[in-house]
Order: structure tokens, then C-alpha cells, then sequence
């Protein structure tokens, strides 16, 4: 038995990489499902578009930036326990 279902469809045209997202939600509303696609043109170079694919890249790039202001934050806190002589 076929169930109706909610379908949502973006495409995007990159240069060199074609990309489809597909949402569909079943009417009776048990679950999500999420299709992604990725088509690389014959002329792209996978070293250049496997970062499209790395689910782990946005957070490679966005790391030390995240990371920054903490160890900043700690750097202040520990030289100011040192001048007022709680921590030596």
C-alpha cells in the first residue's frame, strides 16, 4: 500500500557540481527522510568538490575560530591568577 507524502525539492547549479535536496515527510507523519545528491561535472578535479561531500569540513574551517576566543578567554584568566599570586 502506497502512502501519500510531503515532498520539498532544492536544486543548485555550482560550477562543475550539480546538487539536489529532497525532503519528504509521510502523511501519517512517522519520520523524516532527506535525500542529498551531489553530480560533479566530468571536468572537476575531486580533490577540489570532496569538501562538498566532507560533512566534517564546515567544521574543520570554523574550529580554531570557535576555539579562539575560549583559549583567549583562559589566557586572560591565568595571567591574572598569576599578578594577584593564585597560581603560581
Amino acid at each position: 500500500m502506497a502512502t501519500e507524502s510531503e515532498e520539498t525539492r532544492v536544486l543548485a547549479r555550482l560550477p562543475h557540481v550539480d546538487l539536489a535536496v529532497v525532503h519528504r515527510r509521510p502523511r501519517d507523519g512517522r519520520g523524516d527522510q532527506i535525500l542529498v545528491a551531489v553530480q560533479l561535472a566530468p571536468s572537476a578535479r575531486l580533490g577540489d568538490a570532496s569538501a562538498l561531500v566532507n560533512p566534517f569540513f564546515p567544521w574543520l574551517l570554523l574550529g580554531p575560530t570557535l576555539w579562539s576566543s575560549w583559549l583567549g578567554l583562559f589566557a586572560q584568566a591565568t595571567a591574572e591568577a598569576r599578578r594577584s599570586g593564585r597560581m603560581m
